[in-house]
């Protein structure tokens, strides 16, 4: 296999880290391969915080009110809240992968969160793009900079 040259990471609101890299085995196929750090966590995966015993999101989205366990517990999703820490492993895997990465997309966030929005000052590389509706702290250290809305950008991109 063959890496190419295209290592970048991606910061959304949603999904804050997200590795990608493309390759090309020997028999010319491509393959895509994406790592997602989810630092804010997921509403996707849930789980009851009396017994810990894990739960889909659709499990909890079909849920009438607040979701309960079997054993009484309240199902919680697996998100960060605020005044509670990111989740270490994760936020150093990321802090590793943005330090490596060639490029570094930053879509649709305010960069104005801390200590998230500090990932940008690990970036060295060589691409440096911020894509969002408003201004952010980071902009005059970006290589290219769109003020518009993603629906719209990516619109635009068809």
């Amino acid at each position: 296999m063959y890496l190419n040259s295209l290592s970048g990471i991606y910061i959304t609101p949603t999904r804050f880290i997200l590795q990608y890299f493309s390759v090309r085995t020997k028999d010319f196929s491509s393959e895509i391969w994406y790592n997602v750090y989810e630092l804010h966590g997921t509403v996707y995966k849930n789980y009851c915080i009396k017994c810990h015993k894990a739960y889909s999101g659709d499990y909890v989205f079909q849920s009438k009110g607040i979701p309960v366990c079997e054993c009484g517990g309240i199902i919680k999703p697996q998100v960060v809240l605020y005044g509670e820490a990111l989740p270490e492993n994760e936020f150093q895997k990321s802090v590793e992968l943005v330090e490596h990465a060639d490029m570094l997309l930053v879509l649709g966030t305010s960069l104005t969160v801390y200590p998230a929005c500090n990932m940008v000052n690990y970036f060295h590389g060589k691409y440096l793009v911020i894509i969002n509706r408003d201004k952010t702290p980071f902009d005059k250290k970006a290589d290219l900079v769109i003020h518009a809305d993603l629906k719209d950008v990516f619109d635009a991109l068809k």
